[in-house]
């Protein structure tokens, strides 16, 4: 599945840190589709998200899931603030480096049905179209013949997945999925006729100019005096100034070309490296060994009423040296409340600082609740030193999610809690009441 902004440019040209704000907004709810419908995330670039599904049925189900959440978002936003998104998905054989990114040309058709696909729509391949066409019978697939993708060897069918009465008017023609098949499918050529007479015309008129113009030029240099050595002079100074202006500029322009090539090189990398993190943190959560502990015993300094665990030792995935995770919770009718502490066991061992880009990721992976049961998340917002996210639960209720900082230790902190709180019935959080919850949960 490759996904794409619309005008995202345009967006970040008229207003970056806005557009930001909202692309973490549907970031989140798309990442959090992407995990619910068995998928994982290969690469995120800029605005772009590339991901894998076990199930190209999934990955359609999932691909118009984004679609109709992005929609429900956008209706509460002002037109100016809201987003556009195209999405392909296509069934191929790739190939997983190890980053977890994928490679081949299956990622290739991928991305240019995503192009060709309409801003809010989804686009599939004859591939995807013939397995999910069944299962997904209130939806249509329509078909757009045999696009020429450049670069692209073979033949690729694009069909548009369309809803409502636009797919019950859909004839259900047999969906053919050849992708061995050569591409048989060639843009005829075009007539050259109306080029040439085209120009034909402009080298006429440019002729009949020539022609105005050199008598116009005999007609005035005729009164002129004739130019002396010392004129040729000035213009041979003249023309070698102006060479050396050109020469200097062209190598200012080189130079600028150079520099941003390589800060979007940097940036790319640092992107790519974020994107590593993320996952291999993310895969640690999932894969730890926990075991119950009495709360006494806990680094969290936890409430009445909750239930604590332990993780065993692991090496340097949250920073450098050795961290250990605790737990604790309570979940009831009036609230609920989680934290986890990722803990720096010793004072040679240090956390990495919170970055705002990875918590987006991180709260929705401190348990199952939020990974599984959450939706509507708002944008990151800032608090103290650390940063909290509201959403709402699966019944309804509004809840917090939140990652603060422990002390600082050498070039990073000495450990991070991350947790939610979901207050009973139909309380609201305000900003006072969500910083309250916050600074209440600490460590020992």
């Amino acid at each position: 599945m490759s996904i794409d902004v619309v005008s995202y440019s345009a967006m970040m040209g008229a207003d970056e840190e806005g557009t930001l704000r909202v692309l973490r907004t549907h970031r989140t709810a798309v990442d959090s589709s992407i995990r619910r419908h068995g998928g994982r995330i290969a690469n995120t670039a800029g605005d772009s998200v590339l991901a894998e599904f076990t199930s190209p049925v999934e990955a359609v189900r999932c691909a118009l899931d984004v679609q109709a959440g992005v929609d429900a978002r956008n209706a509460g936003m002002p037109p100016d603030r809201r987003m556009l998104l195209r999405v392909g998905v296509h069934l191929d054989d790739v190939i997983v480096q190890d980053n977890g990114d994928l490679l081949g040309e299956g990622v290739n058709i991928a991305a240019r049905l995503q192009s060709a696909a309409d801003p809010g729509g989804v686009m599939v391949s004859g591939e995807v179209a013939g397995q999910a066409r069944a299962k997904l019978p209130e939806y249509g697939f329509e078909r757009l013949g045999l696009p020429v993708m450049k670069n692209i060897v073979r033949t690729v069918e694009a069909f548009r997945v369309v809803s409502g009465a636009r797919a019950r008017q859909i004839a259900r023609a047999d969906v053919s999925a050849t992708p061995g098949t050569p591409r048989a499918h060639v843009e005829g050529k075009k007539s050259g006729r109306g080029l040439v007479i085209a120009a034909a015309v402009i080298a006429g008129l440019l002729g009949g100019a020539a022609v105005a113009w050199g008598i116009f030029a005999i007609a005035v240099q005729s009164d002129k005096p004739k130019a002396g050595p010392a004129d040729a002079d000035e213009a041979a100074r003249r023309k070698a100034a102006d060479a050396d202006a050109a020469s200097r500029k062209a190598a200012e322009a080189d130079a600028a070309r150079q520099q941003a090539a390589a800060a979007e090189a940097a940036r790319r990398k640092e992107e790519q490296e974020a994107a590593q993190r993320r996952h291999t943190r993310a895969s640690l959560t999932r894969s730890l060994a926990w075991a119950d502990i009495e709360c006494s015993r806990s680094r969290i300094l936890a409430s009445a009423g909750m239930s604590c665990a332990a993780s065993a030792e692991y090496d340097g995935v949250d920073g450098r040296g050795t961290f250990r995770r605790w737990a604790a919770g309570s979940h009831g009718p009036s609230a609920a409340t989680y934290a986890v502490l990722v803990d720096a066991v010793d004072a040679g061992s240090v956390h990495m600082p919170l970055r705002r880009d990875d918590e987006s990721e991180f709260l929705l992976e401190i348990s199952s609740f939020t990974r599984n049961n959450a939706h509507e998340w708002s944008a990151l917002n800032v608090l103290g030193d650390g940063f909290y996210a509201t959403f709402k639960a699966a019944d309804g209720r509004a809840c917090v999610a939140f990652a603060k900082p422990g002390p600082a230790r050498a070039d990073g902190v000495a450990w991070v809690m991350r947790g939610y709180h979901c207050p009973g019935g139909n309380a609201t959080l305000s900003t006072d009441r969500i910083a309250s919850v916050i600074g209440t949960l600490k460590a020992r």
